[in-house]
């Protein structure tokens, strides 16, 4: 990418298909892809403009009925097509949100589940400008307590992480 453009990568390290898929903040243009399908182990790298806002998911358990419609059972974003077209996630979906080139010209992520959690997510700066070891996020989902509770693990230093350099970073499902 130019000076103008920082490459994400989405790694799908799951042991099953999952659907990423990417909104674009509000006033900002969406991306040319909003969705698309990895399988266990591959990755995907696309371009964003370095003043770019947005989320990313992971959709899960998806499939495409006999009228053509494609839906997911978590993180669907109703657009019964594999790209997002400008549709959100329905919960429960874990997000990673993105603002690049936010206020002091810094980029910030953070990883939630203010809508709910149905993956776990890491995001891992990547470029010259990063600082080692800032990754951030849902590690893992760990089991304890009564049948049915569970706990979170989080991963790195923190959920929200603010950060020199995003350009080339890697989210990881």
């Amino acid at each position: 990418p130019g000076s103008n453009s920082a490459t994400f990568t989405i790694v799908n390290k799951c042991s099953f298909p999952v659907w990423p898929g990417i909104l674009s903040g509000a006033g900002t243009a969406q991306l040319a892809t909003t969705g698309f399908a990895l399988q266990p182990a591959q990755s995907h790298a696309f371009v964003v403009p370095t003043t770019w806002s947005g989320r990313l998911w992971g959709r899960t358990l998806c499939s495409t009925d006999s009228a053509g419609k494609f839906s997911c059972v978590t993180g669907d974003c109703g657009s019964s097509a594999v790209e997002c077209n400008g549709g959100g996630a329905t919960p429960p979906v874990t997000l990673a949100e993105f603002t690049l080139n936010g206020g002091g010209g810094l980029d910030f992520y953070d990883v939630s589940v203010v809508d709910g959690y149905n993956l776990p997510m890491l995001v891992e700066p990547r470029g010259k400008l990063h600082r080692d070891g800032m990754r951030g996020g849902l590690e893992r989902r760990v089991s304890g307590g009564a049948e049915g509770e569970g706990g979170i693990e989080w991963g790195g230093r923190g959920v929200q992480e603010r950060v020199r350099s995003l350009w080339g970073s890697a989210v990881l499902l």
